[in-house]
Protein backbone atom coordinates (compact mmCIF):
# COMPACT_ATOMS: atom_id res chain seq x y z
CA UNK A 1 0.00 0.00 0.00
CA UNK A 2 2.58 2.50 0.91
CA UNK A 3 6.49 1.88 -0.18
CA UNK A 4 9.09 4.18 0.14
CA UNK A 5 12.83 3.45 -1.16
CA UNK A 6 15.62 5.45 -1.25
CA UNK A 7 14.01 9.03 -0.01
CA UNK A 8 15.91 11.98 0.80
CA UNK A 9 14.19 15.56 1.21
CA UNK A 10 16.37 18.86 2.22
CA UNK A 11 14.43 22.10 2.99
CA UNK A 12 16.02 25.00 1.42
CA UNK A 13 18.24 27.37 3.83
CA UNK A 14 18.09 23.97 6.17
CA UNK A 15 21.18 21.69 7.13
CA UNK A 16 18.39 19.01 7.88
CA UNK A 17 18.25 16.40 5.67
CA UNK A 18 15.80 13.65 6.07
CA UNK A 19 16.77 9.95 5.21
CA UNK A 20 14.41 7.12 4.73
CA UNK A 21 16.31 3.62 2.97
CA UNK A 22 12.98 1.59 3.12
CA UNK A 23 9.63 1.06 4.42
CA UNK A 24 6.93 -1.10 3.21
CA UNK A 25 3.26 -0.59 4.78
CA UNK A 26 0.86 -3.35 3.63
CA UNK A 27 -2.94 -2.40 2.83
CA UNK A 28 -4.98 -1.55 5.89
CA UNK A 29 -2.04 -1.92 8.50
CA UNK A 30 -2.13 0.18 11.78
CA UNK A 31 0.96 1.39 12.10
CA UNK A 32 2.73 4.21 14.76
CA UNK A 33 5.62 6.78 13.97
CA UNK A 34 8.02 7.86 16.92
CA UNK A 35 11.42 9.12 16.75
CA UNK A 36 12.39 12.44 19.11
CA UNK A 37 11.43 15.79 17.78
CA UNK A 38 13.30 16.83 14.34
CA UNK A 39 13.85 13.97 13.38
CA UNK A 40 11.42 14.11 10.54
CA UNK A 41 8.47 12.67 11.66
CA UNK A 42 6.01 15.45 9.82
CA UNK A 43 8.16 15.64 6.92
CA UNK A 44 7.17 11.91 6.64
CA UNK A 45 3.53 12.36 7.02
CA UNK A 46 4.02 15.27 4.11
CA UNK A 47 6.08 13.37 1.65
CA UNK A 48 3.64 10.50 1.75
CA UNK A 49 0.29 12.73 1.13
CA UNK A 50 2.38 14.26 -1.62
CA UNK A 51 2.46 17.91 0.05
CA UNK A 52 6.18 17.67 -0.19
CA UNK A 53 7.99 15.39 -3.52
CA UNK A 54 11.45 14.24 -2.26
CA UNK A 55 14.83 15.33 -3.65
CA UNK A 56 15.59 11.67 -4.63
CA UNK A 57 14.38 8.01 -4.11
CA UNK A 58 10.56 6.27 -4.93
CA UNK A 59 7.58 6.62 -2.93
CA UNK A 60 4.56 4.61 -3.89
CA UNK A 61 0.66 4.67 -2.60
CA UNK A 62 -1.68 2.01 -3.77
CA UNK A 63 0.49 1.27 -6.23
CA UNK A 64 0.87 4.43 -8.03
CA UNK A 65 4.43 5.88 -8.31
CA UNK A 66 3.79 9.53 -6.10
CA UNK A 67 6.90 10.91 -6.48
CA UNK A 68 6.35 10.71 -10.52
CA UNK A 69 3.80 13.25 -10.14
CA UNK A 70 3.25 16.98 -10.58
CA UNK A 71 2.13 19.27 -7.59
CA UNK A 72 -1.09 18.94 -8.85
CA UNK A 73 -1.49 15.48 -9.56
CA UNK A 74 -0.11 14.67 -6.41
CA UNK A 75 -3.23 16.99 -4.70
CA UNK A 76 -5.99 15.25 -6.82
CA UNK A 77 -4.56 12.13 -5.24
CA UNK A 78 -4.69 13.39 -2.00
CA UNK A 79 -7.98 14.68 -2.04
CA UNK A 80 -9.63 10.91 -3.67
CA UNK A 81 -7.56 8.83 -1.92
CA UNK A 82 -6.17 10.03 1.36
CA UNK A 83 -7.63 11.81 4.80
CA UNK A 84 -5.26 13.78 6.63
CA UNK A 85 -5.62 14.59 10.44
CA UNK A 86 -3.60 17.24 12.34
CA UNK A 87 -2.70 17.85 15.90
CA UNK A 88 -4.22 21.62 15.92
CA UNK A 89 -7.61 20.61 13.86
CA UNK A 90 -8.05 23.05 11.53
CA UNK A 91 -11.55 23.71 11.52
CA UNK A 92 -13.43 26.71 10.04
CA UNK A 93 -15.06 28.48 12.82
CA UNK A 94 -17.99 29.62 10.93
CA UNK A 95 -18.59 26.59 10.14
CA UNK A 96 -21.44 24.10 11.89
CA UNK A 97 -20.00 20.18 12.80
CA UNK A 98 -21.92 18.86 10.13
CA UNK A 99 -20.38 21.86 7.31
CA UNK A 100 -16.93 21.16 8.48
CA UNK A 101 -17.27 17.34 7.84
CA UNK A 102 -18.28 17.84 4.46
CA UNK A 103 -15.80 20.96 3.75
CA UNK A 104 -13.56 18.27 1.31
CA UNK A 105 -17.11 18.24 -1.12
CA UNK A 106 -17.03 22.21 -0.71
CA UNK A 107 -14.06 22.95 -1.97
CA UNK A 108 -12.99 19.84 -4.17
CA UNK A 109 -14.93 19.49 -7.55
CA UNK A 110 -13.11 15.66 -7.65
CA UNK A 111 -15.72 14.81 -5.39
CA UNK A 112 -19.48 15.34 -5.53
CA UNK A 113 -21.36 16.08 -2.64
CA UNK A 114 -25.12 14.50 -3.09
CA UNK A 115 -27.56 13.11 -0.51
CA UNK A 116 -25.83 10.25 -0.17
CA UNK A 117 -22.33 11.95 1.25
CA UNK A 118 -24.51 13.68 3.80
CA UNK A 119 -26.27 10.79 4.79
CA UNK A 120 -22.28 9.28 5.45
CA UNK A 121 -22.10 12.53 7.10
CA UNK A 122 -24.52 12.17 9.82
CA UNK A 123 -23.37 8.34 10.18
CA UNK A 124 -19.90 9.38 10.87
CA UNK A 125 -21.08 12.13 13.32
CA UNK A 126 -23.29 9.86 15.17
CA UNK A 127 -20.03 7.10 15.42
CA UNK A 128 -18.26 9.46 17.33
CA UNK A 129 -20.46 10.56 19.63
CA UNK A 130 -21.33 13.36 17.88
CA UNK A 131 -24.96 13.20 16.34
CA UNK A 132 -26.59 15.77 18.52
CA UNK A 133 -24.12 18.43 17.89
CA UNK A 134 -23.38 18.15 14.16
CA UNK A 135 -26.01 22.38 14.43
CA UNK A 136 -22.82 23.09 17.04
CA UNK A 137 -19.83 25.22 15.93
CA UNK A 138 -16.25 24.38 16.96
CA UNK A 139 -15.65 27.17 19.40
CA UNK A 140 -19.14 25.42 21.55
CA UNK A 141 -17.18 22.25 21.42
CA UNK A 142 -14.74 20.89 23.61
CA UNK A 143 -11.31 19.77 22.83
CA UNK A 144 -11.89 15.86 22.25
CA UNK A 145 -15.10 16.90 20.32
CA UNK A 146 -13.21 19.19 18.13
CA UNK A 147 -10.94 16.27 17.25
CA UNK A 148 -13.91 13.65 16.32
CA UNK A 149 -15.31 16.63 13.89
CA UNK A 150 -11.66 16.50 12.33
CA UNK A 151 -11.63 12.98 11.86
CA UNK A 152 -15.29 12.83 10.49
CA UNK A 153 -13.74 15.39 8.14
CA UNK A 154 -10.91 13.33 7.04
CA UNK A 155 -12.78 9.73 6.83
CA UNK A 156 -15.71 11.73 4.92
CA UNK A 157 -14.53 10.62 1.16
CA UNK A 158 -13.33 7.17 2.55
CA UNK A 159 -9.84 7.18 1.97
CA UNK A 160 -7.91 4.40 1.00
CA UNK A 161 -5.11 5.81 3.76
CA UNK A 162 -5.33 7.92 6.45
CA UNK A 163 -2.36 10.05 7.78
CA UNK A 164 -2.04 11.63 11.55
CA UNK A 165 -0.16 14.25 12.99
CA UNK A 166 0.07 14.04 16.49
CA UNK A 167 -3.72 13.69 16.51
CA UNK A 168 -3.90 13.28 20.07
CA UNK A 169 -1.23 15.72 21.56
CA UNK A 170 -3.83 18.40 22.91
CA UNK A 171 -6.37 15.50 24.75
CA UNK A 172 -6.58 14.66 28.10
CA UNK A 173 -6.00 10.76 28.43
CA UNK A 174 -9.31 9.94 28.45
CA UNK A 175 -10.04 11.99 25.18
CA UNK A 176 -6.78 10.38 23.48
CA UNK A 177 -8.13 6.86 24.21
CA UNK A 178 -11.38 7.23 22.99
CA UNK A 179 -9.84 9.03 19.42
CA UNK A 180 -7.58 5.86 19.45
CA UNK A 181 -10.21 3.27 19.59
CA UNK A 182 -12.40 5.27 17.43
CA UNK A 183 -8.83 5.31 14.68
CA UNK A 184 -8.16 1.75 15.14
CA UNK A 185 -12.13 0.67 15.02
CA UNK A 186 -12.81 2.41 11.80
CA UNK A 187 -9.48 1.56 9.90
CA UNK A 188 -10.23 -2.02 10.70
CA UNK A 189 -13.88 -2.53 9.65
CA UNK A 190 -13.63 -0.35 6.46
CA UNK A 191 -10.03 -2.46 5.80
CA UNK A 192 -8.18 1.76 5.79
CA UNK A 193 -4.59 1.88 6.01
CA UNK A 194 -3.39 3.66 9.19
CA UNK A 195 -0.08 5.64 9.99
CA UNK A 196 -0.15 7.63 13.29
CA UNK A 197 2.78 9.94 14.13
CA UNK A 198 2.98 10.49 17.73
CA UNK A 199 5.20 11.16 20.45
CA UNK A 200 2.74 9.18 23.26
CA UNK A 201 4.31 5.74 23.90
CA UNK A 202 1.34 4.86 25.77
CA UNK A 203 -0.50 4.19 22.89
CA UNK A 204 2.19 2.06 20.73
CA UNK A 205 0.76 -1.11 22.24
CA UNK A 206 -2.50 -0.17 20.46
CA UNK A 207 -1.04 -0.48 16.79
CA UNK A 208 0.27 -3.70 14.85
CA UNK A 209 3.75 -1.84 13.69
CA UNK A 210 5.60 0.74 14.98
CA UNK A 211 8.43 2.67 12.97
CA UNK A 212 10.92 4.59 15.10
CA UNK A 213 12.60 7.50 12.31
CA UNK A 214 15.65 8.12 14.87
CA UNK A 215 18.35 7.24 12.72
CA UNK A 216 20.21 6.03 15.94
CA UNK A 217 18.13 3.85 17.06
CA UNK A 218 18.80 0.39 17.18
Amino acid sequence: MISCNNITFKYPQSDFVFQLKNMDIKKGQQTAIIGPSGCGKTTFINLISGILKPDSGVISVDDITLSDFNKTERQDFRIVSMGLIFQEFELLDYLSVFENILLPYRINSLLSLDKKVKERAKILAERVGLGDKITRYPKQLSQGERQRVAICRALIAEPKVLLCDEPTANLDPVNRDNIIDILTSYCQDKQTTLVVVTHDHEILPRFKSVINLNPHSS
